[in-house]
């Protein structure tokens, strides 16, 4: 799509707020374009879904504007020494930008930052998380310089510690369970004597999480935050994350197809089915044909009929069954014929 290269561009020279209405307007835009103004029969989530699941990969907007915006955000939680990363943590106060993006929701930017670019991408990763219910409390939460956790302000060994390689909190895990002292001290070679500042995160992670002592489940925060930060395509590798926070099933059409051919169909078939759409031929307007037919959008007498009560609803060329999709394209025996030749004729094409 041509448009994406623009949107995208300018995505990504400022972080500028923009409101889910926005893309709301503009996906009506091209919801008209692409079925010609008429009233849309496979829901937008599924055409925008990948290739290898049988889709047409339409790009969603509005996930490429979080990608390309959290692509920043990234940076300030796996690059902190960076240059413009070091320049926008100054206008933070009482807090640090890995703090801030790993925080429980809700929090209100303007409380710990001057800069307007900072607020804003700030407002759009809460936006993000806020989609998405993401509003808990990560473990990837640094320990120093954590406005929730003052304690680390206050002890200077919590700095020793950091030297030491017990930066975030998900460093108190060992083995998915919270560690026993003893074990940290062996870890990451901790003086014996530093007992109570261990209680002291022990105790703020029990009232943080609701899983302790055991690690909590990896979230879509965790997920985007660990994108490999200097590999080439990071903004489509955040999208795809993104994409895959979506939960979009197809299994209703599935049940569908299984009802009107009378068989069982396991999700390993019509994962396979779905996954063979883009495979098949490379010509595209065949590919559209065969993704509407196995997504059951076109219009059979038997669908018309419910609609329309003038509608009859039995098949025209043997006048015995209804016409649903299942009859129209492969039970009905006036089609034997039809099929017979070609699979005839795709045997000699391939002899």
């Amino acid at each position: 799509m041509k448009v994406l290269p623009i949107f995208l561009y300018l995505f990504q020279c400022l972080p500028i707020f923009l409101t889910k209405s926005f893309f709301k307007s503009t996906n009506k835009l091209l919801s008209s374009f692409i079925w010609a103004g008429k009233n849309p029969r496979l829901r937008t989530e599924l055409l925008e879904r990948e290739r290898q699941k049988g889709r047409l990969a339409i790009p969603n907007l509005m996930n490429y504007y979080w990608a390309a915006n959290l692509q920043k955000i990234v940076n300030w939680f796996q690059s902190p020494d960076s240059d413009w990363c070091l320049t926008e943590t100054k206008f933070c106060t009482s807090s640090s930008l890995a703090a801030l993006i790993t925080t429980k929701l809700p929090f209100s930017p303007s409380q710990f930052t001057s800069s307007p670019v900072v607020s804003s991408a700030l407002k759009i990763w809460i936006q993000f998380r806020q989609a998405f219910n993401l509003t808990d409390f990560s473990i990837q939460r640094p320990i120093c310089n954590n406005h929730l956790f003052p304690a680390a302000k206050l002890a200077h060994i919590f700095r020793q510690w950091q030297k030491q390689g017990l930066v975030k909190f998900s460093d108190f895990y060992i083995n998915s369970t919270f560690a026993n002292y003893n074990d940290l001290a062996k870890k990451f070679n901790l003086s014996r004597h530093n007992l109570f500042r261990y209680f002291q995160a022990w105790h703020f992670i029990q009232a943080q999480s609701s899983e302790f002592p055991q690690q909590p489940v990896k979230s879509g925060v965790d997920a985007i935050l660990e994108t490999a930060l200097h590999l080439k395509g990071q903004i489509s590798s955040i999208y795809n994350t993104i994409m895959s926070l979506h939960n979009v099933t197809t299994e209703n059409i599935n049940m569908e197809w299984a009802e009107e051919l009378g068989i069982d169909i396991s999700s390993d078939s019509w994962n396979r089915a779905l996954s063979k759409l883009n495979e098949i031929s490379s010509h595209a307007r065949l590919k559209l044909i065969q993704l509407k037919t196995l997504h059951r959008t076109c219009y059979s007498k038997v669908k018309l009929a419910k609609n329309y009560s003038n509608t009859n609803k039995i098949y025209e060329h043997c006048q015995i069954a209804d016409a649903d999709l299942s009859h129209m394209f492969w039970i009905c025996c006036t089609l034997g014929k039809f099929w017979q030749s070609g699979i005839q004729f795709r045997h000699s094409a391939q002899s």
